[in-house]
């Protein structure tokens, strides 16, 4: 059984965006919902299956890194109906419709929800809920350059990066198509070399713009136009070495300390080994995924922003009940690891209710002139 996609989205993009949504999840559950690993191991009082069980926390700390599979992915996404020889016309009035009501209603809401959750957490517990300037910064998605993500929902601090993304889009368009792929690779990577060493200088608050991710984007970019072109070839063998190599560097730096912005370039790369893989072997892979992980992997795919955008106040809210309950973080990792499961049917319902209404609506909006479809041939 194959994944049903459509034309312009792969399985291994949903498969892909799941897999980082949930991955993410799992990095954050720990915060609110369990003891730590360092906590259950030098604990008397803890059983040895409760130990036993904490190996299984061991990727979770390198699992934030998601977050920069999520921009490489959205590169590929938004591109690929505009960069190959069928490509449609980018109509930026229609592309602007779009991209705003994919993610703006949705995460306005997750503030909203943040807010409900921060206020309830104040009735019951005296617990403070973040500034009004706080959550003015956010709704105007400007947090970044002022008074920071939310204390609730700190995750929410990518989605003005990823709006700035879309609003760079129309430029790495005219770059890839006036002065082609080289140009694009070497204009956005001395951008985004230039960020990270003004990071590196001090310059903290370009940690969170979004040149210090523009090549990886970028990089999802260019591998949808040799997609959309039936042009992809699978990555040589010591590219995909070099990739492993990447993610163990980034393991090992991570492990001794080294701030999560200075690695974010070895993740990048190790991902984009990942996505180019996936998508140029998927034909050959695909039909032996069974049909109850195909099934499972679209759901999550499907509500993977839902399930970014809402994930942290409810594990919030959640943790401090627990705590408040039971006097404790749970001990067993298996407790969060249920809880993560159980935010992905909260997520789903969210994307019922929030995020399928407002891309039905983008969709109509949009519309403004007929569109000539997108054509993804399928490498053999």
């Amino acid at each position: 059984m194959t994944t049903k996609t459509s034309k312009s989205e792969s399985a291994t993009i949903v498969y892909l965006r799941g897999l980082a949504a949930f991955g993410v999840v799992l990095y954050h559950v720990r915060e609110d919902l369990w003891v730590g690993w360092n906590a259950l191991r030098g604990s008397s009082s803890a059983s040895a299956f409760d130990k036993a069980v904490a190996w299984i926390s061991i990727p979770t700390p390198f699992l934030g890194s998601g977050v920069i599979l999520f921009f490489l992915l959205s590169g590929f996404c938004i591109s690929l109906p505009y960069v190959g020889n069928n490509a449609r016309k980018l109509n930026l009035e229609e592309y602007a419709i779009r991209r705003f009501f994919r993610i703006y209603p949705p995460y306005l809401i997750a503030i909203i929800v943040t807010l409900i959750i921060e206020f309830v957490l104040l009735k019951t517990y005296a617990l403070p809920v973040a500034p009004y300037t706080s959550y003015l910064a956010n709704v105007f998605m400007v947090q970044n350059y002022t008074t920071g993500a939310l204390t609730s929902n700190g995750a929410l601090w990518t989605l003005p990066v990823e709006l700035e993304l879309y609003i760079a889009f129309p430029v790495v368009f005219y770059l890839l198509k006036n002065w082609g792929n080289k140009a694009l690779i070497i204009i956005t990577g001395i951008v985004s070399l230039i960020a990270l060493g003004l990071f590196i200088s001090g310059q903290f608050w370009l940690g969170s713009d979004f040149a210090m991710y523009w090549v990886v984007w970028c990089a999802g970019v260019l591998l949808a136009k040799d997609y959309a072109n039936g042009t992809l070839r699978k990555p040589s063998n010591w590219l995909l070495v070099t990739g492993v190599i990447a993610i163990g560097i980034a393991v090992v730096l991570q492990v001794r300390g080294i701030p999560s912005p200075y690695l974010e370039l070895l993740f990048g790369f190790f991902y984009l080994m990942l996505l180019w893989f996936g998508i140029s072997t998927e034909h050959r892979w695909n039909k032996y995924i069974p049909g109850g992980i195909v099934k499972a992997m679209n759901v999550l795919g499907t509500c993977s922003f839902s399930l970014y955008l809402i994930h942290k106040p409810v594990f919030r809210l959640i943790g401090i009940v627990w705590v408040n309950y039971f006097g404790g973080k749970p001990v067993n990792f298996l407790i969060p690891f249920g809880f993560s499961i159980l935010m992905v049917f909260i997520a789903w319902g969210f994307y019922l209710l929030i995020e399928a209404p407002t891309h039905a609506l983008a969709k109509k909006l949009s519309r403004t002139k007929k569109q000539p479809a997108v054509i993804v041939p399928v490498n053999e």
